[in-house]
């Protein structure tokens, strides 16, 4: 994780949720010093890139995914004007990589949330003076 990613990553924040101003406020309220927000926004980059370099090499979509998902949501996806239900949709029509952009997405998320169950099932950590 680069220095740049970070700076990035503050910035959205920053931009998301009322400015800089919130932050410091936010950091104050809560004892964070500037190194300790940046740690932890590297530390989030770190586990987000760590998720997705474990959980994206078990993600696959095949065509008949594609195909069950447009049988499946045929008249929402606006295709009964150019196809009837009974005819396949071409490799090339450019809804299909939308689709498995999609199908791609949730099956990364759902891989994403067993793995993240699994971690914490796992993890042993223990509060000092507690």
């Amino acid at each position: 994780v680069t220095t740049q990613q970070i700076e990035e990553r503050i910035q959205r924040m920053d931009k998301r949720f009322g400015g800089i101003d919130k932050r410091q406020e936010f950091m104050v309220i809560h004892n964070i010093s500037e190194l300790q927000w940046r740690n932890r926004t590297r530390d989030q980059l770190l586990l987000e890139e760590y998720l997705n370099q474990r959980v994206r090499a078990f993600v696959r979509v095949s065509a008949g995914d594609i195909d069950q998902y447009i049988q499946d949501h045929f008249v929402e996806l606006g295709l009964g004007s150019i196809h009837s239900s009974d005819q396949d949709i071409p490799d090339d029509h450019p809804i299909r990589e939308t689709i498995k952009n999609l199908l791609e997405l949730n099956a990364f998320d759902l891989k994403k949330q067993e793995l993240l169950k699994d971690l914490r099932a796992s993890s042993s950590i223990v509060f000092a003076g507690k």
